[in-house]
């Protein structure tokens, strides 16, 4: 077999675990968190999860069919020596959960499985659990209302995962960019989870970017803290990988912006807030950034990748505001103002920037 194949292995065995635990009812907080820092560690671990998820999400209708009611009905009932039958998307999903529970046993080293009309009579239950993901594609952005009222915007290719129970709301960004205005609620805290750190809001709104591994939370108004989130190395299933240790970085006050990057401490600052979250309206704004951050920032809301051609243009100052995704505007401002030229590549459709050169 492989290398590709076995760790492509390995992460879906991961993924059936971490889906299996969170659903048996019996996990911890500190499970959960880890569960966290694991999805958010590699694009890979995220698609799996995904994956899990959108199958499970297509029983979603079985909550209130009537032959799954009665099913679950009688799987609660004494056990009755006749043999039952389900419908077919019923037994689908069931044999769903028997998949996960059996990939999930390996490391739980549990007992064996729970029959099958057992399992059918707690899918209902497990179905009322308050977890979804949202997400945007390269280019759009959402507006979300979430259970307890508070409201989120995704920006640009971005991706949510939500968990709310009776304890805790609980947000992890898998990817992108999402303002939180967060509705109060003293006995439920509001945390989200990025890249191992974890934001958690004291009645507030603030953003957070997730952006190649590196976090950036700007806070609009009310208090947020901003916790690193460590868990220890090991095996799944082993006690050491279900302990953490959280260490307070900081409180921010309105106005301020903590960047986290993987490499070096937290730094900062307090920027311009509303040219931070412009991109709600739908705009971007430059103020003398380098010619590279201004084009990454553009390339971020449209297919059409502009790309660099001479490295001397990079650092060059750049100013102005754009509509996101309209990548036309910003060539021609860029060509009108600058002794600059620009040509697309027939093999990829990249927009390629360069000097003109002296005739």
């Amino acid at each position: 077999m492989a290398d590709g194949t076995k760790d492509e292995k390995k992460i879906a065995d991961k993924a059936a675990y971490w889906f299996a635990l969170l659903r048996s009812g019996t996990h911890a907080p500190a499970q959960e968190r880890a569960f966290e820092l694991w999805i958010s560690e590699d694009a890979q671990h995220q698609t799996a999860y995904h994956h899990l998820q959108s199958v499970w999400d297509g029983c979603d209708a079985l909550s209130e069919d009537p032959e799954f009611l009665s099913i679950r009905r009688r799987a609660l009932q004494p056990r009755q020596p006749a043999a039952w039958r389900a419908g077919a998307v019923a037994a689908a999903c069931a044999f769903l959960i028997l998949i996960v529970g059996a990939i999930g046993a390996q490391f739980w080293n549990t007992s064996p499985l729970p029959a099958a009309d057992r399992i059918i009579a707690d899918i209902g239950g497990v179905l009322d659990r308050q977890s979804r993901y949202y997400s945007t594609q390269v280019g759009e952005r959402s507006n979300i209302t979430l259970p307890d009222q508070s409201v989120v915007d995704l920006n640009t290719d971005t991706e949510i995962r939500t968990l709310f129970t009776d304890q805790e709301r609980r947000i992890v960004l898998v990817r992108g960019q999402a303002l939180f205005k967060v509705a109060h609620d003293a006995d439920r805290p509001f945390s989200v989870v990025a890249s191992g750190q974890v934001i958690t809001a004291l009645g507030t709104e603030f953003e957070v970017r997730l952006d190649q591994g590196e976090v950036a939370v700007t806070l609009l108004e009310g208090r947020v803290t901003v916790d690193e989130l460590n868990t220890a190395a090991g095996g799944l299933g082993e006690e050491d990988d279900h302990t953490d240790a959280k260490e307070t970085i900081v409180e921010l006050a309105p106005g301020e912006r903590i960047e986290v990057g993987q490499n070096g401490p937290p730094t900062i600052s307090t920027p311009d807030v509303e040219k931070v979250i412009a991109w709600k309206d739908g705009v971007v704004s430059f103020i003398g950034e380098p010619l590279e951050e201004v084009v990454y920032e553009m390339n971020r809301y449209s297919e059409t990748k502009i790309v660099i051609r001479d490295e001397s243009l990079k650092q060059m100052p750049f100013g102005g505001t754009f509509k996101t995704g309209v990548t036309d505007s910003f060539i021609i401002a860029m060509t009108y103002n600058y002794p600059i030229e620009n040509e697309t590549d027939p093999e990829t459709g990249e927009i390629i920037l360069k000097w003109i050169e002296s005739p």
